[in-house]
């Protein structure tokens, strides 16, 4: 009896663990940036895209790319899990835009930022918008991709207001973005 329950115990123990590998080699993760492109295909209507990798960064255990989807400004958002590699949990693409702005939760952070994400179309090379009351300026590279990140004012509220939002060329004239 225990010459046929011993080596049925270890041939199940190894085939079970090479399912338990095989399954996790196949896992996709954003841990570099060959990786996230291969995420990002990975994404049910996200497979086709053209994707161009604009920035990448890591904020505790958040790491945020930026990147033009088709030349649409884009982000996708990860988290670090307890092996130390990034599964994915957000994307946003601003389709037939050249300058978008996002708002990333970034749960290991705790102050909110802008993040602008423009395409070498874009005209814009510098905005202005009043933040609760308070008015914040940035300022973008002209005729190429550009990503920047705007740090949002403290506040003790659950909230922000924005209003009067300006975009500038680069000769300084208002335009739209």
């Amino acid at each position: 009896m225990y010459k046929v329950v011993i080596p049925v115990i270890l041939l199940s123990v190894l085939v079970g663990g090479f399912l338990i590998q095989s399954n996790k080699s196949t896992e996709l993760y954003g841990n570099n940036k060959e990786s996230i492109v291969e995420v990002i295909h990975s994404i049910e209507g996200y497979e086709d895209y053209a994707v161009e990798i604009l920035q990448v960064d890591d904020m505790n255990q958040d790491r945020v790319v930026s990147f033009l989807a088709d030349g649409d400004p884009s982000y996708i958002q990860f988290k670090k899990n307890d092996d130390g590699d990034y599964e994915w949990k957000l994307i946003m693409v601003e389709s037939d835009e050249n300058f978008a702005s996002f708002m990333p939760n970034l749960r290991s952070v705790n102050e909110r930022s802008f993040l602008f994400v423009k395409n070498g179309e874009s005209r814009v090379s510098h905005m202005k918008v009043d933040v609760n009351n308070q008015e914040l300026e940035q300022s973008f590279q002209v005729n190429q991709p550009d990503v920047q990140w705007m740090d949002l004012p403290h506040t003790d509220e659950d909230s922000y207001s924005y209003s009067n939002h300006r975009y500038y060329s680069g000769e300084g004239e208002l335009i739209d973005p």
